[in-house]
């Protein structure tokens, strides 16, 4: 994309020079200027006088004006023709005399246009600017393009349609509410609160912008292939008579740019004849030019919305001018045989279709985007909560091993009793979350043979709790903690010289209270009840699967059978002597 400030303008002025007219020969080829009288028109049409045209007409909406021009111009098969392109009746008028009257028509130069200072509008209701700029140049190239192109196939040859634009197109745009209106873009234009400054200042570069706008549609409407070639020009910042009817302080500004910056008029005609006579019409189809070569527009009417903008002034355009002219639609039907392409509609049902396509893609892709994000603060939360959990099991399992070293026996049963506890809601509820954590992030949890069967030994077979079960314990509260790993309790470090040591004089008071919520009711008479030998082949009871740390057997859980004799009796109630190992 290009993008050109003012300045820039200014700079080209300075150090360029446009390039000498080019010449052709025009015999037998009929051509049409429109706003032919005076200015760029008027050089152009002189120029043209020169390559020996059959026809020469000059379109003025002034004919005293035109004919003193064709005085000037001296040129035998020169005509003046009426036109006023502020009247649509007038344009219309224009046409059927063309279509009528000339057998043939080779090349048509839009050249007329206006700048207005003030708000106004036509007879047809539309704001003057808009309409002979643009509204107006769109229903004559419509309207004579079948002649155009009647003729390149009759005479096996490429006709033209210039339209004379203005570099003023790259420092403006159009304002995109107009997009979800639902009023036409030329009436709400035409608005008086639309033509108010600053907006109003940037009336006359939207034209400009316009006009670029239906070079690009028609061309797309006739089709690349066909022998007619629309293009639109820049001929540069020149001496005109613009600015005759500007506002005193606007009028010296512009004779001051003049002075410093301006080509002369006529070479600014120039690039009138270059696109009506150039060798080589294909390079400007549908193209804008300057200084005699295609130049990039702007980053306005190269962005969706310009092109969106594009296609909304042409279908509200045609919509216009089929109201106005009973012709217009045949014109636009006429096109479409000759070129042998299909029409406008279908093109844009087309584009319809690719852009509902694209609006469904950009939701399913939005909506992809958010479910990402709840997923991930999702999966966010999970991984806080294993925190939580970490840093709760971390905190009970200090509190059992200073339990063992510091508390009196008949804490350390009641501890032991509530890690177990502990241990069994844990591991179960945390290996639950740890599963659905995994899988919310796209792993699966691995579990090695090795692991699988010691946790069936221990645990025996069971039912794995989904993530909606709740493991309740002892009938105390309901416990939804959901897992990561397994923890078990540690083992009491053995002490080489237990019966040489005091007893403990901490108190229950001093220890710290759990900072977890497991039941409170212990069944202190199941702890300190003694093991006894399980049957061989009887399943170990689930109050012999955990070793008990107050008495002497130990059960091996994996064979099933015991490694050490149990005593003969038990002690009734734990001593401190019982502790050590």
């Amino acid at each position: 994309m290009v993008v050109r400030t003012v300045e820039d303008t200014w700079a080209d002025h300075k150090s360029e020079r446009p390039p000498p007219v080019v010449t052709s020969d025009l015999t037998g080829k009929t051509i049409i200027v429109t706003g032919a009288n005076v200015g760029l028109g008027f050089e152009a049409c002189k120029h043209f006088a020169t390559m020996n045209p059959k026809r020469l007409i000059l379109a003025c909406r002034d004919q005293e004006k035109g004919r003193a021009a064709l005085a000037d111009i001296g040129y035998a098969a020169a005509e003046t023709w009426p036109l006023d392109l502020g009247s649509l009746r007038s344009v219309v008028s224009f046409a059927d005399r063309v279509q009528d009257e000339l057998e043939r028509l080779d090349v048509l130069i839009l050249n007329a246009g206006v700048i207005n200072f003030e708000w106004g509008l036509t007879e047809d209701g539309y704001e003057r600017t808009l309409q002979v700029n643009g509204l107006s140049n769109l229903l004559l190239a419509v309207r004579l393009a079948p002649l155009l192109l009647k003729t390149a196939k009759a005479h096996n040859s490429i006709t033209r349609l210039v339209n004379v634009t203005s570099e003023m197109l790259y420092y403006t745009g159009i304002d995109s509410a107009l997009l979800k209106s639902q009023t036409n873009v030329y009436k709400a234009m035409s608005e008086k609160e639309f033509c108010v400054p600053p907006d109003w200042n940037n009336r006359y570069p939207q034209t400009k912008l316009i006009e670029l706008f239906y070079t690009r549609s028609l061309q797309a409407y006739i089709g690349q292939d066909a022998p007619l070639v629309v293009t639109c020009l820049n001929p540069g910042y020149c001496y005109s008579n613009f600015r005759a009817n500007a506002p005193p302080g606007v009028k010296q500004g512009l004779e001051d740019l003049e002075k410093e910056y301006a080509y002369t008029t006529e070479e600014g005609s120039r690039q009138l004849v270059f696109g009506a006579v150039n060798d080589d019409p294909e390079a400007l189809k549908g193209q804008y030019f300057s200084m005699c070569k295609v130049r990039e527009v702007s980053d306005y009417a190269l962005s969706d919305e310009g092109w969106s903008m594009e296609r909304r002034f042409w279908d509200d355009g045609i919509e216009i001018l089929g109201e106005k002219d009973e012709k217009f639609k045949a014109a636009l039907a006429a096109i479409a045989r000759v070129t042998g392409i299909r029409g406008m509609q279908e093109v844009r049902e087309d584009h319809e279709k690719m852009q509902r396509a694209l609006e469904a893609a950009e939701a399913a892709l939005a909506t992809a985007r958010k479910d990402t994000q709840a997923e991930r603060e999702r999966a966010e939360g999970y991984k806080a909560q294993l925190g939580e959990l970490e840093g709760q099991a971390t905190t009970e399992a200090e509190w059992q091993k200073k339990a063992r070293s510091n508390f009196c026996p008949t804490i350390i049963v009641a501890f032991e009793s509530r890690w177990d506890a502990f241990c069994d809601v844990f591991e179960e509820g945390y290996r639950n979350l740890r599963t659905e954590y995994l899988e919310l992030v796209g792993l699966k949890p691995h579990v090695s043979n090795k692991k699988r069967k010691s946790a069936e030994i221990i645990a025996g077979p069971s039912t794995v709790p989904t993530k909606s079960d709740s493991v309740s314990v002892n009938s105390g509260p309901s416990h939804t903690i959901q897992p990561r790993r397994k923890f078990h309790r540690q083992e009491p470090t053995p002490s080489a010289s237990a019966d040489d040591r005091d007893p403990p004089t901490s108190s229950p008071r001093d220890r710290p209270e759990l900072s977890i919520n497991i039941p409170t009711e212990v069944d202190l008479e199941g702890s300190l009840s003694p093991l006894t030998s399980p049957e061989p082949d009887s399943p170990v009871p689930e109050t012999k699967r955990k070793r008990n740390m107050f008495e002497d057997t130990i059960v091996d859980v994996s064979a099933k059978r015991t490694l050490r004799p149990q005593t003969s009796s038990a002690p009734s109630r734990p001593t401190w002597n019982s502790l050590k190992r």
